[in-house]
């Protein structure tokens, strides 16, 4: 009987931080779920006229899948307390639940990734065009857009500076504009620069990154699905142990 209690106890304390872990990764899922949602809303809301490509999905679910966490997470941390049987594989079947939803969102967070970064390039492109035509519908919109983006996330054009180069409309001299020069919008910091410019010269006057590379590095959906993954592992651990005590339990009532 003390061996059982010793096991018991043991498992107790692995669930007891299987669930501090569920905890930790539930607040990380659901930190990088709203900075998608809230980067790509404020990076392109005005450029790609209400089309996501389905990128605000695999967000949302693990922002909801972060939240119940918390939850089943309480719900576990009280089973494992009171040595309830049915608490324990209530926790089990729920954890089950959301491990399926996760892995789900995991996978399309994925599959979603090429088709959004399509989506992404295409109105980046289109809206770049409008950004010298001042007769253009939603050239004010596409100018706000790209000097923002460009200023805060330090990058230049679609896929790099040259761009802004085959821009509808856009000026010989002087066609980048100066939110891409290094440190802020620098006055006349790209009116020397042309299409021919060497990049080690152009370098040092302004980011030559272009902004999808920097966006995709800096809100990724691909973070989720990772997360997503490290969790899974977690969840089917902690799963493991809410069975092995729910069995215990159920051993120490039977032998009462």
């Amino acid at each position: 009987m003390p061996s059982i209690n010793g096991g018991m106890k043991l498992i107790k304390y692995a669930l007891f931080l299987f669930n501090l872990v569920f905890v930790i990764l539930g607040v990380v899922l659901v930190y990088i779920g709203f900075s998608v949602k809230h980067g790509f809303k404020q990076y392109f809301s005005t450029m790609l006229d209400g089309e996501d490509g389905g990128h605000s999905i695999p967000p949302t679910i693990m922002i909801v899948v972060g939240f119940i966490m918390f939850v089943i997470a309480f719900l576990g941390c009280c089973g494992a307390v009171t040595e309830n049987h049915c608490m324990m594989m209530l926790y089990s079947v729920l954890v089950g639940l959301i491990l399926v939803i996760q892995l789900g969102a995991a996978v399309a967070a994925y599959a979603f990734q090429d088709d959004v970064e399509g989506v992404l390039r295409n109105g980046m492109e289109k809206s770049l065009n409008k950004y010298y035509q001042m007769d253009a519908a939603g050239h004010n919109d596409s100018v706000k857009s790209w000097d923002f983006m460009q200023y805060n996330l330090e990058c230049c054009g679609v896929n790099n500076y040259t761009d802004w180069a085959t821009a509808e409309k856009a000026p010989v001299v002087g066609f980048i504009p100066e939110t891409c020069c290094i440190g802020g919008a620098v006055g006349n910091c790209t009116q020397s620069i042309t299409a021919q410019t060497d990049i080690d010269v152009v370098s040092k006057e302004i980011y030559t990154q272009g902004c999808l590379h920097t966006y995709v590095q800096s809100f990724s959906i691909d973070r989720l699905g990772t997360v997503g993954i490290v969790l899974a592992v977690v969840q089917v651990m902690g799963i493991i142990c809410a069975c092995m005590m729910a069995r215990s339990i159920r051993f120490s009532y039977e032998t009462v």
